[in-house]
């Protein structure tokens, strides 16, 4: 079973939210919820601790669940263009080639994204 390099019940309060903070982008609350809970051995299994923050996740709350939907960046959005994506997000869509698009593939995905968060009230 894979695990963390770095145990995450070695770590303290500041280090763990370094570590684990930015999973859910610009939704630090769900790493903050697991350090209320507690940490523990079991936690340095990826699987367990992935399954534990997913469940903070669903057990948020519809508003707290849009919430996180809506912090995080579209897909080759305005702030990919304008270089203020995270370092996460940069890597995400670099990944998928979205840093290579052309002027007109960009404007493409704005009206894209556009139409989709008018009908579903968040990023794709």
């Amino acid at each position: 079973e894979m695990m963390f390099c770095v145990p995450p019940d070695s770590l303290d309060r500041a280090g763990f939210m370094s570590e684990f903070g930015g999973i859910y982008e610009h939704s630090d609350w769900v790493a903050e919820a697991i350090l209320d809970e507690g940490v523990g051995p079991a936690d340095r299994f990826v699987p367990h601790f992935a399954g534990r923050m997913a469940a903070i996740v669903d057990a948020a709350g519809k508003d707290r669940q849009l919430a996180l939907l809506r912090a995080h960046p579209e897909l080759a959005g305005k702030l990919a263009v304008a270089g203020g994506l995270t370092a996460e997000s940069t890597a995400e869509q670099a990944g998928a080639g979205l840093d290579r698009c052309t002027a007109d593939e960009f404007a493409r995905f704005t009206a894209l994204n556009d139409r989709y968060g008018a009908q579903f009230g968040h990023p794709f």
